[in-house]
């Protein structure tokens, strides 16, 4: 698996405000990776007992050099804490803003997770008539 192909920055077209409670994020790999990718998310502010959910990002497009994955999560809350896992065969990636790991990190507050710490209307883009 290429890694360094591997990207996502928490703003901009990788993430943003899809609705009210739903942030969508988006993955960059290397095009020439057959791979599976996945988030791994939960609210910011949850405590340590609360479940990590884990959402199967969806193909977006392809260039010929990078492909890029998609998922849309929902809280109620509106904020969020997420990762990404990445499959390819046997080989499993786990990234975040720490960039690229093998072992899953434990989703705490130094996890180094993407954040957002809350979905404020005023940051929702809303496309003209």
């Amino acid at each position: 698996m290429n890694t360094e192909a591997i990207y996502h920055h928490q703003s901009g077209a990788y993430a943003y405000i899809n609705g009210p409670d739903t942030l969508r994020v988006r993955l960059r790999t290397s095009a020439r990776d057959d791979v599976e990718c996945f988030v791994r998310w939960s609210d910011r502010y949850s405590s340590g007992d609360s479940q990590e959910r884990i959402t199967q990002m969806t193909w977006l497009a392809s260039d010929g050099v990078f492909t890029y994955w998609e998922a849309e999560l929902y809280e109620q809350h509106r904020r969020f804490r997420y990762a990404f896992q990445i499959r390819s065969g046997d080989e499993e990636i786990f990234y975040t803003e720490d960039g690229c790991s093998r072992t899953a990190s434990q989703g705490g507050w130094l996890s180094r997770y993407f954040n957002w710490p809350y979905l404020y209307d005023s940051q929702r883009i809303l496309v003209p008539a």
